[in-house]
């Protein structure tokens, strides 16, 4: 799967390689690049499930390596998982997912449902929220579409510098 945005400022690319295991994308690569105000990001991902380790490279930093489970998945297969999950019935769902840094346990719960306009629709959602520490000051929520195999339609994400929103602009071709 492949992420793409672009604008005269620069562009940001995810990718990630996985076997699906029941509703768990099992990463094998994950890789980022960023571009922009002369800048560039990239960092890479490889799982070695036999091995049971993950290698990460970053720009400017020295390689890391840590142990993974069998059922480890990367950032950008979060919302693959949650959708296959939403779809067997799941209400609190947890991943465990592999970043540059470590690997975590991700926890997710539906906590509603809701209606969105997208694309001059009516579109109804089950949301759904990670759940964090009780002290965290960052939130996110996600809104899948039932009638659409659970589509990501929209997404939040509360930091101290403000809330972040990504919907999606087109039901064309769903």
């Amino acid at each position: 799967m492949q992420v793409q945005a672009k604008n005269w400022l620069g562009e940001i690319r995810e990718i990630t390689l996985f076997d699906w295991q029941q509703c768990i994308p099992e990463s094998t690569y994950y890789g980022y690049y960023r571009r922009g105000l002369g800048r560039v990001k990239e960092a890479k991902l490889h799982l070695d499930r036999e091995a049971g380790v993950a290698a990460s490279e970053r720009t400017d930093k020295p390689t890391r390596s840590y142990p993974i489970t069998d059922e480890a998945t990367d950032e950008l297969s979060v919302s693959l998982a949650l959708q296959c999950s939403l779809q067997a019935g799941q209400q609190d769902i947890k991943l465990q997912v592999a970043d540059e840094r470590s690997l975590e346990a991700h926890r997710y719960r539906v906590v509603g449902e809701e209606s969105l306009e997208i694309d001059g629709q009516r579109i109804e959602t089950v949301k759904v929220q990670r759940q964090r520490g009780a002290n965290s000051k960052r939130q996110t929520y996600m809104w899948f579409a039932p009638q659409h195999d659970y589509l990501l339609v929209q997404l939040l994400q509360e930091n101290s510098d403000g809330d972040h929103v990504m919907t999606l602009q087109s039901m064309e071709g769903l």
